[in-house]
């Protein structure tokens, strides 16, 4: 009976040995889970202590001062592009050439003009877009409409949608462009586009919507329908028959806007 006891004492012994050495095991990898977790979660505190998102403040009053001290410097350093007889043949009116408005809702405002080209392209009429993003930024400069006269009409407006758009025609050569702006980024978009030859008939130009090719009536039609849309004309050469908001100015009228807001 003692070798039998003896036997049993020592298995029971083995058995909570293994026993207690499981339960370390399960404790010890417990541990290292709880540490890995623990050191996951600190490791996602850490990027995003940090906001993602841009700022949404509004700018201060010395901040859209600034803006317009720098706007005002901006057009005082390139006054041909506004005064010489070139702009003859851009504008209907004397009042199409500036637009000093917020086209991003960040609360600053921005500049929006026509002017011409340089050197072989000076019979185009470019528009240029800037902002102020500490010191003036150009977000778009390419030229909506060559060789324009009196026939050719053009403009640049805020639609219904609060999207900026560019509607230009020119006999049977034009475009609708779309422009998406969020903060300092700004693209593009052709919607419709007509590209013919000088003289060419209706059925001779090549037209587009959405990339899809249409017959010049359409791209004609989806043209005065963008327009229709229009709830504010920053820029306008030709009369304003929608009876829309038009916040476009002269160089002079934009020059002693902004140096009343300074």
């Amino acid at each position: 009976m003692n070798k039998v006891s003896t036997l049993i004492a020592v298995f029971a012994a083995v058995m909570m040995a293994v026993a207690t050495g499981c339960s370390g095991g399960n404790s010890q990898t417990n541990s290292n889970t709880q540490s890995v977790q623990e050191t996951a979660e600190k490791a996602t505190e850490k990027t995003t202590e940090k906001p993602t998102e841009p700022p949404t403040e509004k700018p201060t009053e010395d901040m859209k001062n600034t803006a317009y001290q720098a706007y005002l410097e901006y057009l005082h350093s390139h006054p041909e592009w506004f005064t010489n007889a070139e702009q003859d043949f851009i504008r209907a009116t004397e009042k199409c050439l500036i637009a000093i408005y917020d086209i991003n809702g960040d609360g600053m405002d921005d500049v929006i003009h026509f002017r011409p080209g340089d050197g072989e392209k000076r019979l185009n009429v470019f528009l240029t877009i800037v902002t102020y993003n500490n010191g003036v930024q150009t977000l778009y400069n390419d030229y909506v409409v060559n060789l324009p006269g009196a026939e050719a009409g053009f403009s640049v407006f805020i639609g219904d949608d609060n999207k900026m758009y560019s509607v230009t025609g020119k006999e049977l050569n034009g475009h609708v462009i779309r422009f998406d702006v969020n903060g300092t980024n700004l693209s593009a978009q052709t919607l419709a586009d007509s590209q013919a030859h000088h003289l060419a008939e209706p059925d001779e130009a090549v037209c587009h919507i959405d990339g899809k090719e249409v017959s010049y009536e359409e791209f004609n039609d989806n043209r005065k329908s963008v327009e229709d849309r229009v709830k504010t004309y920053l820029l306008i050469n030709h009369q304003n028959s929608r009876g829309a908001e038009d916040v476009s100015m002269s160089y002079e009228d934009a020059c002693s806007y902004l140096e009343k807001q300074i």
